[in-house]
C-alpha cells in the first residue's frame, strides 16, 4: 500500500467558519446521515464513494476498532471513516456534493492525519474524481494502481464454439511483482482432452 504521508496539517483558507468537523463517538453514530452522505455523492459522481469491503466492515463492526470524523453540525456535508485494511489503515473520506469547494475534504483529511493513524494509511478514489487526486496530492498520497471494472452484457453473445483437441486450464496465484511489472504465476494447471 502507500506510504505513510508526513505529519503536516496544511493551513485551510478557503473554509466555511460555519463547518464543524469533529471525530465521533461510536455510541453517537448516525447511520442515517452517513447514508445520506453516501448516496447524495453517488448520484453526482455516478460512482459509489465506498467500496464492497467498506460497506461489509460497517455492517459487521460498525465503527469498532475505528475512527470517524464528520463534517457539519449534523454530519452531512461529509465525512473521513479510518478502518483497519489487511495492509494497513485506510481512509474513506466523502463530502456531501452541496458542500463540495469550501474546504471541507481538507478540513476532514487534516482531522485524520491529526489523529495519526497507527501504521500504513491507504485511500481510494471511486471514480477518480479530480478533487480526490488533489487531496491526495496536497496530503502526499502516490497513485499506486487503478482498479478497472470491465463489464458487458450478456445479451447477444455469439454462439459458444465446439472445442476439441486438448484445454489447459490454469489456476492463477496472486500478483507478483517481477522487474516493477505486475504479473501472474500460474499455480495448478489442468489439462482437458475435448472430444
Amino acid at each position: 500500500g502507500p506510504c505513510l504521508p508526513p505529519r503536516s496539517e496544511p493551513r485551510v483558507e478557503a473554509m466555511s467558519s460555519t463547518t464543524v468537523i469533529g471525530p465521533v463517538d461510536p455510541a453517537d453514530f448516525d447511520a442515517d446521515a452517513f447514508a445520506a452522505v453516501v448516496a447524495a455523492a453517488a448520484e453526482a459522481d455516478g460512482a459509489e464513494p465506498l467500496n464492497e469491503a467498506a460497506l461489509l466492515a460497517l455492517r459487521h463492526r460498525g465503527l469498532e476498532g475505528s475512527m470517524l470524523f464528520t463534517a457539519g453540525t449534523d454530519g452531512t456535508d461529509g465525512f473521513a471513516w479510518v478502518h483497519g485494511s489487511p495492509g494497513g489503515q485506510e481512509v474513506h473520506l466523502v463530502v456531501a456534493p452541496a458542500a463540495r469547494g469550501g474546504g471541507v475534504g481538507t478540513a476532514l483529511a487534516s482531522a485524520v492525519m491529526s489523529a495519526q493513524p497507527e501504521g500504513s494509511l491507504g485511500a481510494w478514489s471511486h471514480g477518480n474524481h479530480p478533487a480526490a487526486a488533489a487531496l491526495a496530492d496536497r496530503f502526499g498520497f502516490a497513485r499506486v494502481r487503478d482498479l478497472w471494472v470491465m463489464r458487458r452484457s450478456l445479451d447477444g453473445l455469439p454462439p459458444v464454439p465446439s472445442v476439441t483437441g486438448e484445454v489447459v486450464i490454469r489456476m492463477l496465484a496472486d500478483v507478483k511483482q517481477a522487474n516493477g511489472q505486475p504479473v501472474r504465476i500460474a499455480k495448478q494447471s489442468m489439462t482437458l482432452q475435448m472430444r
